[in-house]
């Protein structure tokens, strides 16, 4: 069947993220089947499944078990391709009026340069303006390389998160270590997949940072938190 490539890896990755059953339920077939109609890529889909996973442990009881359908994960994935196709549509429409000679909207990879640049300008520390300065040329890097606007900010996000660890005070360090091996544990108690726990260590990671350091990200500055 046509279909049973994209079904397959989303089946593969969600039954592995939960740990309950053997495949997908009907009607989370038809959630898979709706995705790939209207080009959901699947590292959207992922992305989306992995925040709706770190959205529940945060919200509710220890004991609760996680959701085993994909209904309960569509809004996040569907939050997740909006802002995909958001930073999409800008850049084609800043490319086609570049190409026009026209006055161009500033794009995404723009508008996340722009808040770099002033973060480095207003930094405490010559180690922390670094750290902004080497983030704007790694997203430049990614573009070059051809990577969508998109993944180009999500990735330079992580960028941020190790590039402030890495220059974190140890205290600073260790408060960040404990929150995530409190959370991962916790997910781990729920029975969540390796894989799974991976996305939660990594958004727990990028939360814990944000508290720390009051920057939020790039995806959230540049195309919204919705």
């Amino acid at each position: 069947m046509p279909d049973r490539p994209y079904l397959a890896e989303v089946e593969e990755f969600f039954i592995a993220a939960i740990r309950k059953g053997l495949m997908l339920r009907a009607h989370d077939v038809d959630v898979v089947r709706d995705w790939e109609a209207r080009g959901v890529p699947l590292d959207v889909v992922r992305r989306g499944i992995a925040t709706g996973i770190h959205r529940f442990l945060e919200g509710s009881d220890p004991t609760s078990p996680v959701p085993p359908s994909l209904k309960y994960y569509r809004t996040f994935v569907e939050a997740e391709f909006e802002r995909y196709c958001r930073a999409s549509g800008l850049q084609r429409t800043f490319d086609a009026m570049r190409a026009r000679s026209r006055v161009a909207p500033v794009d995404p990879v723009e508008r996340a340069l722009g808040v770099l640049a002033r973060l480095a300008g207003k930094a405490a520390s010559p180690a922390e303006a670094r750290r902004y300065e080497s983030a704007a040329a790694h997203l430049r890097g990614l573009v070059e390389r051809g990577v969508g606007p998109a993944d180009a900010l999500d990735d330079t996000d992580d960028f941020l998160v190790q590039a402030f660890l890495a220059e974190a005070r140890p205290e600073v360090r260790r408060r960040i270590e404990a929150r995530v091996r409190e959370r991962v544990d916790g997910a781990g108690r729920r029975g969540l997949g390796p894989a799974a726990l991976e996305d939660v260590a990594r958004a727990e990671t990028r939360a814990a940072v944000a508290a720390e350091s009051g920057f939020e990200g790039l995806v959230v500055q540049v195309l919204g938190s919705s």
